[in-house]
């Protein structure tokens, strides 16, 4: 599927197909096949790649049926929605996914930056409870959740995980020690780095001074422990 024969290969995955190999690998494969003709941009499609992408939906959807257990499919369905701009349609099997496949960090999370970018809070909650068993350690991972809570009037909790973010984000936390002054404001930390650092914690710095209001009180929260990394 990797080379440029698609028609031979479409050929002899329906070949399969209809000798009575209708299993879930061949239908993801043929999925998948059918997705990566589909253009990756969300401009109008021409009649045959729009037949592409439903082609693509339809073997990927049999194979969801035909294992309902495997998440592939469900990954593959929420990239190829993502890029036509179906935002919906792909977070809800992103969504999916996730619950399939709980140990896959990655998975989730794209899924929870996903969601922080559609701005849904309750979903995004939900799916951090897997994140932040796996990643712990995320900075990024716990000011979205932090920016969740915020957004659904959950103060006192989202203070208390954007002081664990800036807490990471200052490289505390990460080994033995979880001390020092969480409450102070981001702006003390070191300048320069990567760029994308510096832009997290302006961002950590803007949503603490949200939450503690135009009086810029010191933080009535308690910065949540952070879990000691298990031995392996």
């Amino acid at each position: 599927l990797c080379t440029d024969k698609k028609s031979e290969a479409e050929v002899r995955l329906r070949a399969l197909i209809q000798t009575g190999g209708d299993g879930f690998d061949a239908r993801h494969r043929l999925g998948e096949l059918y997705a990566a003709q589909v253009p990756k941009s969300a401009g109008p499609l021409s009649a045959a790649e729009e037949k592409k992408f439903a082609d693509a939906v339809a073997e990927l959807e049999q194979a969801k049926k035909l294992d309902p257990d495997r998440s592939e499919p469900y990954e593959r369905l929420a990239q190829l929605y993502a890029a036509r701009g179906q935002t919906d349609n792909s977070l809800r099997e992103l969504q999916a996914a996730v619950r399939l496949d709980i140990m896959d960090a990655d998975l989730a999370l794209r899924t929870v930056t996903a969601l922080h970018g559609a701005k849904q809070w309750a979903a995004l909650l939900q799916v951090s409870e897997f994140a932040r068993h796996l990643t712990p350690y995320s900075a990024t991972l716990r000011m979205q959740v932090g920016e969740a809570l915020l957004r659904l009037g959950r103060k006192r909790e989202a203070e208390a995980e954007l002081l664990v973010a800036q807490q990471i984000a200052r490289g505390v936390g990460s080994g033995d020690e979880a001390g020092g002054d969480a409450g102070g404001d981001a702006s003390d930390a070191s300048d320069g780095g990567d760029p994308a650092d510096s832009q997290l914690r302006t961002t950590l710095q803007n949503l603490l001074r949200e939450v503690r209001g135009p009086g810029g009180r010191q933080p009535a929260a308690t910065p949540s422990t952070l879990p000691r990394p298990s031995a392996r």
